[in-house]
């Protein structure tokens, strides 16, 4: 429920971005190089993802705290990382 909608729209809005630097002449404001930029964030995105869902999510459903804080750290970091790379 929380990642489902970036799996969705990280592949248009890459679409989207090759499309107006496909075309810088009808879009000359467009950042060249951010749909690298985007697909380099939905690799570490889905990696990330995938590591929440597999290890973080079900500690927390299982109320375990074996091993979470150290899981929640590094999900936090990551977190950091891509506003960071947003910004």
């Amino acid at each position: 429920r929380f990642h489902q909608p970036h799996r969705h729209l990280m592949p248009l809005l890459i679409d989207q971005a090759e499309y107006f630097e496909s075309t810088p002449d009808q879009h000359p404001e467009f950042p060249q190089g951010l749909s690298k930029v985007l697909k380099d964030l939905y690799q570490d995105l889905l990696v990330h993802m995938e590591r929440e869902e597999i290890i973080v999510f079900p500690l927390l459903a299982a109320k375990s705290r074996d091993y979470l804080c150290a899981q929640l750290n590094k999900a936090q970091h990551h977190h950091g990382f891509h506003q960071e790379q947003l910004d």
